[in-house]
């Protein structure tokens, strides 16, 4: 591990700045990216977070801003790495108008708390398909999106309201606390999948939606990618959508269900009025190709266990790991190309195919270079999370420029130019 050069002064700073419990030395546990940081500051409140983030541009110290540490394998390594600011200390409900199907929470706070709160008041939370030891600001820094993205939408879009700061000082308040929010930019997409380069996020506004009165989910059984990305195209054309939708490749083992061999496993998750449901039921029951199996999991004691693996098998650590992106109706052959001894969970209605390898060190660059190949095929966007440190350093982990480069740069420039926060992590050098 790369370890920044021990500060005593720095910490001796600090602690003048926060409270002395609220600051301290950097440990191995902490490194991001093989980098190990020489303090870590856990600031209690807003103000206190202002404070040290001015600080940290004066010195001229690289931050890197950190929640629940669920996301840090998304990223390329840090140019340097002095300290760390955890969020965790800013957590907890600010404001819950459960009439205005609207809830605001400090940047720390996770995706089960939501959960448990509003799931009292009958809602869901767009953060439900997703793990919950996350937390917000982590999850909307990488701009992250579930299984259940065809039916609650991205997370982006669920976001009404945020607050950032940023190493100057400045306090941005973007949005408002309402749903019919129309007037103006919305600047809250700005900082969404940003990585926590323009501006930490100390409050968020989230659209919640009414617990549907039933759910089922069924599970399909078919041969291959080919078929699963008909299946999303049958149901297209039908009209018929579902709530959430994933296929998973033979190669992965799922515990909680019994899955023959070489069976391409499809989780499809519907969710309305009961009636709703009972019709989708009936009607993508017909609309199957020939061959495939289904079974219907209606009990929520039966039917949450398998997506609750869906949501920890989707963050799990291998030699090498990533995401594809591609138009909808170029996922499932996408998937398909890849090499067969690489597993992969494919959301064809996004366009969205996540793949796993775990195989030995020495050969991970070669299937890298692989996937590159099958990438750029596909046209795909490409982003590798987890890697051998000498697979991420050759190359960006974003893969190629986006055509709006020079504007991400010039954002960058206005509200970082110094790169106080989290330098290099972004997109070529951002």
């Amino acid at each position: 591990m790369t370890a920044a050069e021990p500060s005593p002064s720095a910490l001796d700073a600090l602690q003048a700045v926060l409270p002395g419990d609220a600051v301290r030395a950097g440990r191995d546990s902490d490194a991001i990216a093989g980098h190990v940081p020489s303090w870590v500051a856990a600031p209690p409140d807003e103000a206190s977070l202002r404070d040290v983030l001015t600080w940290a541009r004066q010195q001229q110290q690289a931050v890197a801003p950190v929640g629940g540490r669920t996301q840090l394998a998304i990223g390329n390594p840090p140019d340097r790495l002095d300290g760390i600011v955890s969020t965790q200390r800013l957590s907890g409900i600010v404001d819950y108008p459960a009439g205005d199907l609207t809830i605001t929470v400090r940047a720390g706070t996770t995706a089960a708390e939501i959960a448990e709160t509003v799931e009292a008041e009958g809602q869901w939370s767009p953060l439900d398909a997703l793990s919950g030891d996350s937390t917000v600001g982590g999850l909307l820094a990488v701009g992250q999106s579930g299984p259940w993205r065809p039916g609650l939408g991205a997370l982006r879009d669920q976001v009404l309201e945020t607050r950032v700061v940023h190493p100057d000082g400045r306090v941005t308040r973007s949005g408002a606390r309402v749903v019919k929010n129309v007037t103006g930019y919305d600047l809250n997409k700005l900082f969404i999948g940003s990585l926590g380069t323009l501006g930490v996020l100390t409050e968020v506004c989230l659209r919640l939606r009414p617990r549907p009165e039933a759910t089922a989910t069924l599970l399909l059984g078919t041969t291959d990618a080919l078929t699963a990305a008909e299946i999303t195209a049958l149901l297209r054309r039908a009209g018929l959508d579902p709530t959430g939708l994933a296929f998973v490749s033979p190669r992965h083992d799922a515990p909680v269900i019994d899955r023959p061999p070489g069976v391409v496993l499809g989780l499809l998750k519907l969710a309305g009025a009961a009636a709703d449901v009972a019709w989708l039921r009936d009607n993508i029951s017909t609309e199957l190709p020939a061959g495939t199996t289904w079974t219907l999991l209606e009990e929520p004691e039966v039917e949450e266990p398998i997506w609750q693996w869906l949501r920890v098998h989707l963050r799990r650590e291998t030699t090498l790991s990533g995401r594809l992106g591609t138009l909808p109706m170029q996922a499932g052959t996408l998937a398909a190309s890849l090499p067969v001894e690489v597993d992969w969970v494919l959301r064809p209605w996004e366009g969205v195919v996540d793949w796993y390898w775990s195989g030995p060190t020495e050969q991970a660059a070669e299937i890298s270079a692989a996937i590159h190949v099958a990438a750029q095929a596909h046209q795909a966007g490409r982003l590798l999370i987890h890697a051998p440190s000498a697979v991420k350093a050759s190359g960006d982990v974003f893969g190629e420029r986006p055509p709006g480069f020079e504007t991400m740069r010039g954002l960058r420039d206005a509200f970082d130019p110094e790169r106080v926060l989290n330098p290099g992590r972004f997109l070529h050098g951002l």
